[in-house]
């Protein structure tokens, strides 16, 4: 082999060799599958072709035996040489666009690249077949072209190099300090070989491919190293599960001392109340008030903490069913009142009279999404006004409820206020309750194809702006319900004097509590301890209604349930007793063959409504 031909295929062959040994290495590891991954792979086997192609041409140049086959082999390397340089910028700014967190606007930025360089590389191949190449005299030159066509390439190749010096020279975040090094090298290396062929006035496109595989091994030692991508993933994740866990401890450092708070009030008062010698009546009231908003307020905090636990394991789903307007809207009125100081704040509620009489969705997340929102409001209103609107609209296929919650005079510590609503990152060991229904309230917003924005853009004057996917069944309006809003008289209840009822509980206290609410309204109580006690007392004597606990050891409340129908026909209506209040709860129970469900803790409010139903319906 003469000097020429050497100097012409010399590089490529070790080009081809590292070509090989790094192919070789890259199918041994494991990878991870991403685009710019795919894109190092294209290179890579591309190289090789371009090499191939090299090695063809210059065979036909050397021995003069078809200068077609040479010239259409140079062609198809020229070509080669452009594609692998646009993709190798394309894959350059794909890892520019790494740092984007959102996964739309990611897609959306590589996808237009992805337009513009095959826009300008198909232009380019254009041209570089339309214009000529010149063969060199190959008795006494390097067995290689050039031309105009060339050219093309070498502006390509400005194109490639000026984007690797701005990627890996101006922009330091995409490699860290260590990978930076190799890849100067290497830039220095290419730019080198191209400045001394420059001077000697010899420059041809023989180097290129060793240029190229040059810059793939660069990479793949560093950008590409799969080992330091596993390394990284390890640390990335180590990182991760220390920071979950740090989270993890400080909210529940968090969420135990607000659960402590409101169950330090209840035990200090009742603790009180029994050591107290000279009870009175006024003693009694003031502090089992206390010991009520106490305890309210630790159901909410429990509630809550439960709704993010089931969200969070995604146990949590959209149940819909039908359900009527005014149920929810008066159920939630009588929430908002029962948590009111009257003496200082002025609440109303208003409903557009065209909002449909029925709806369809998810009713338990649809009043969880609406009262925890007033809620955070009326926390931070002392003295003035709050308004709660609602009206419906229509999108698509489908209607949203709206709703807004207005205050005057409300405000909220400038410290919260940007701890909890200004910034997006949040202190979690200082979350309150408060902050947490609000969490939820999104949360069930957004599972129900809504949202809840805060609309005021200071502190002052609190107020939110609610929209939730509903479904409507039956298009005639409520009217004019303003007086179902109106606060009852809680000391009037329905006589049931003479009614039997028979409450079950494997627990003597909450069998004590359901016989005081029930004794209340004048009727004649028994209770049982057990699912096989029950189903004794069922045997012996007749009852107007059943309360059955769920949860009991032994035989729990769906079997005893039927156990006793297959003991006896014409059961009464048969109410669950039960913890369990998440969404859908109660047609599990309809299912499972009850009459109707109460959960615990009782809300004197259900258990209103309850007995209604079955005594006075």
């Amino acid at each position: 082999m003469d000097n020429n031909l050497f100097a012409s295929v010399g590089f490529s062959t070790y080009s081809l060799f590292f070509a090989l040994f790094i192919l070789i290495m890259y199918f041994n590891k494991k990878r991870f599958k991403n685009i710019e991954n795919s894109l190092f792979l294209t290179l890579l086997l591309l190289v090789i072709y371009i090499i191939l192609l090299e090695f063809g041409y210059v065979y036909y140049l050397y021995h003069d035996t078809n200068l077609k086959a040479a010239l259409f082999l140079c062609r198809m390397w020229l070509d080669g040489i452009i594609v692998w340089m646009s993709f190798f910028t394309y894959y350059i700014l794909v890892l520019r666009t790494r740092s984007i967190k959102d996964i739309n606007r990611k897609k959306s930025i590589r996808r237009k690249l992805a337009y513009i360089f095959l826009g300008v590389t198909l232009l380019s191949l254009i041209a570089a077949n339309i214009l000529p190449i010149k063969l060199y005299d190959y008795t006494n030159h390097i067995y290689s072209f050039s031309g105009d066509a060339t050219n093309i390439g070498f502006m390509t190749a400005a194109i490639t190099i000026g984007t690797i010096i701005y990627a890996f020279v101006f922009r330091k975040d995409l490699l860290n300090s260590n990978q930076r090094k190799p890849v100067m090298f290497a830039i220095i290396v290419i730019i080198t070989i191209t400045a001394i062929q420059l001077i000697n006035d010899k420059y041809d496109l023989n180097y290129q491919n060793f240029e190229f595989v040059l810059l793939l091994m660069t990479l793949y030692f560093t950008i590409e190293s799969q080992d330091n991508k596993l390394l990284a993933e390890h640390e990335k994740s180590k990182e991760e599960a220390e920071k979950a866990n740090r989270e993890q401890t400080e909210f529940l450092t968090s969420m135990s001392h607000e659960i402590r708070t409101p169950m330090s009030v209840i035990m200090g008062y009742s603790d009180a109340i029994i050591r107290e010698k000279n009870l009175t009546k006024d003693i009694v009231n003031s502090d089992t008030e206390n010991i009520h908003t106490a305890a309210v307020n630790l159901l909410e905090l429990i509630n809550n903490i439960l709704d993010l636990s089931r969200m969070e394991s995604g146990k949590e789903q959209v149940i819909e069913k039908e359900y009527d307007t005014q149920n929810l809207l008066v159920e939630i009125n009588d929430l908002v009142l029962s948590k009111i100081d009257k003496e200082n704040i002025r609440y109303s509620i208003v409903v557009d009279q065209n909002l449909p009489k029925k709806l369809q969705g998810d009713y338990t997340k649809a009043s969880r999404v609406l009262s925890n929102t007033i809620i955070n409001v009326l926390h931070y209103v002392k003295k003035g006004g709050l308004t709660f609107k609602v009206g419906l609209t229509k999108r698509d296929n489908s209607f949203l409820l709206l709703a807004t919650v207005e205050s005057e005079n409300s405000e909220i510590d400038e410290e919260e206020y940007n701890l909890y609503y200004s910034n997006e990152s949040r202190e979690v060991n200082k979350v309150n309750n408060v902050f947490l229904g609000m969490t939820v309230a999104k949360m069930y917003a957004e599972m129900l194809h809504g949202r809840v924005i805060m609309t005021n853009k200071d502190r002052y004057n609190i107020s939110y702006y609610i929209e939730i996917e509903q479904n409507v069944v039956d298009p005639n309006p409520v009217g004019d319900i303003s007086s179902l809003f109106i606060e009852s008289d809680e000391n009037t209840k329905i006589n049931l004097e003479g009614k039997n009822v028979l409450v079950v509980d494997d627990n003597m206290l909450n069998l004590k509590l359901i016989k005081r609410l029930l004794v209340d309204y004048n009727i004649n109580v028994e209770m049982a301890k057990s699912g096989l006690e029950c189903i004794d007392k069922v045997k012996e004597a007749n009852y107007d209604a059943i309360f059955l606990d769920h949860m009991m050891p032994g035989m729990d409340g769906i079997e005893t349930l039927n156990e006793l129908r297959n003991i006896k026909s014409g059961l009464p209506p048969i109410i669950a007793l039960t913890a369990n209040s998440y969404s859908g709860v109660k047609d599990t129970y309809i299912n499972a063959g009850f009459t109707d469900y109460l959960a615990k803790p009782i809300n004197k409010n259900e258990l209103n409504r309850l007995l209604i139903n079955i005594f006075k319906s």
